[in-house]
């Protein structure tokens, strides 16, 4: 709940904290599987295709997102856990 609290308070969120109940406590495989050090940006074609990257980003939208959560409110949770996987847009000016 702890990331939850961060969006909601950093990321201009309004998350309610019972949304994500199912996902609390328990194993995520499929976060596991999203190795923390593979970079959106960084990676180059054959990277990105060794490490199944948009088959575990899509397994990690289709195992977050569902009611009350978004794609817009999924990403800055999933932008807590994989910081260079899942950036987190900022507004402009800073």
């Amino acid at each position: 709940m702890d990331d939850i609290r961060a969006i909601n308070t950093t990321m201009r969120a309004r998350s309610k904290h019972e949304r994500w109940a199912h996902l609390v406590d328990r194993d995520l495989d499929w976060l596991a599987a999203l190795d923390p050090a593979l970079d959106l940006i960084g990676a180059d074609d054959r990277e990105w295709s060794d490490a199944a990257g948009e088959q575990l980003v899509t397994t990690a939208f289709r195992e977050a997102v569902g009611p009350w959560r978004g794609p817009s409110v999924v990403t800055k949770v999933l932008h807590l856990k994989r910081l260079r996987l899942f950036p987190r847009a900022r507004r402009f000016p800073p």
